[in-house]
């Protein structure tokens, strides 16, 4: 016998199992629910999470933002130091495997810190890489769609679509008008 647990729209539902839940409301607010299910002996659950339980004092609730802060840190290194973002493949599930924690956890962490969710971390890092490229004139004698795959974009319409979302122009017409961006700016200094 197993029991599903189904939360849809802030409503929770337990399907195949003699306990129900009639009327009853379910709140949860900035915390986590956690259902750790056994099997004969075994624990389903895999990796521990970073969230602290609902009932935890306000204290470790502290220690949860700076494990976070923590987590952060070390995935900011490996994002930027490493240029992980360059990889197609680059993933919340990737990355929390190599940290060795739950991908719910890298995802929670780019929250907290930057108000972004993680697929948008990664497109900012690349559309800014690739602005980096397109600025630079040794890069000249790469295409723009060249530019987009090495930056971690999985193919040419979505290095446009992304970056025409982020930067209101494509990345051939930032390209052109790299001189008069850097007249602007040596004008400014002025």
């Amino acid at each position: 016998m197993g029991i599903q647990l189904l939360i849809v729209n802030s409503q929770l539902s337990i399907v195949n199992s003699p306990l129900s839940i009639v009327n009853s409301q379910l709140s949860i607010v900035n915390c986590q629910l956690f259902v750790s299910l056994h099997v004969g002996h075994r624990n389903i659950m895999n990796r521990k999470r970073l969230s602290p339980a609902p009932w935890q004092p306000s204290y470790e609730r502290g220690a949860h933002a700076k494990r976070l802060n923590a987590l952060y840190k070390r995935l900011h290194a490996l994002l930027l130091h490493r240029r992980r973002y360059r990889s197609v493949t680059c993933t919340a599930a990737e990355l929390a495997r190599e940290l060795d924690v739950a991908a719910g956890d890298i995802s929670e962490a780019v929250t907290a810190h930057t108000g972004m969710n993680f697929s948008r971390l990664l497109s900012e890092l690349r559309v800014d890489d690739a602005c980096r490229l397109l600025d630079n004139p040794a890069c000249d004698r790469y295409t723009t769609e060249e530019i987009g795959l090495m930056t971690g974009f999985s193919s040419r319409q979505v290095f446009y679509k992304t970056f025409k979302q982020q930067k209101n122009t494509t990345p051939l017409r930032y390209r052109q008008s790299r001189a008069s961006r850097l007249a602007t700016a040596t004008e400014n200094k002025s």
